[in-house]
């Protein structure tokens, strides 16, 4: 049986007369399941972790975890990125839910020299290139890291564009992480075909 732990961060009390000795600081274990019908074949077999109504704690649940999911997600895609303290990383989608906790773990957890990219900021790197923003972003890229792009590239976005222009950021056997799969009609990524 899974058993969630960890040190008490905050406590919601939702009865009155809660009172249970636990306090912020301490350490804490739940158990994976939060709930279980007891009506179906395996409640009835006393096996409730198995149960097909079951709700997950954390997921359907307050607490152990959940807010912190964001941040799992993009501490998993940064270390496979493999990338050293001190390299280049571009975090396309840097301002969005996933893309901000990723900023932050890369930077300061990490060590990590950081270019956020996300759709807002196509004006401030304009003069970069008067060509398509693709273009302008490469070049962007290529100006703070002194011509040889990333280390590596996290897209966080489902944006089909961030999909396509990420394979223009890594450098020569640099890393593309890509979070999700892109929404929309499909583009193809113009880059990845060579022209005979």
């Amino acid at each position: 049986m899974l058993v969630l732990v960890g040190v008490l961060s905050s406590i919601q009390h939702l009865y009155d007369d809660w009172s249970s000795g636990i306090k912020i600081g301490d350490r804490n274990g739940v158990k994976w399941v939060a709930s279980a019908c007891g009506n179906c074949e395996p409640c009835q077999k006393q096996s409730d972790s198995l149960c097909f109504n079951q709700k997950v704690s954390g997921y359907y649940t307050l607490g152990t975890f959940q807010q912190y999911i964001l941040g799992l997600t993009a501490y998993s895609a940064l270390k496979r990125s493999m990338t050293a303290p001190g390299q280049w990383a571009v975090i396309s989608g840097a301002g969005g839910g996933l893309g901000h906790p990723a900023v932050q773990i890369a930077r300061k957890g990490m060590g990590l020299r950081v270019i956020g990219i996300d759709q807002g900021c196509r004006v401030d790197i304009s003069k970069f290139s008067t060509n398509d923003d693709g273009v302008a972003i490469s070049n962007f890229v290529k100006s703070l890291t002194g011509r040889l792009e990333a280390h590596t590239v996290i897209v966080c976005t489902a944006a089909n564009s961030a999909h396509s222009q990420g394979v223009q950021f890594p450098r020569f056997g640099g890393t593309l992480v890509c979070v999700g799969l892109p929404v929309g009609e499909q583009k193809p990524i113009a880059s990845a075909f060579l022209e005979i």
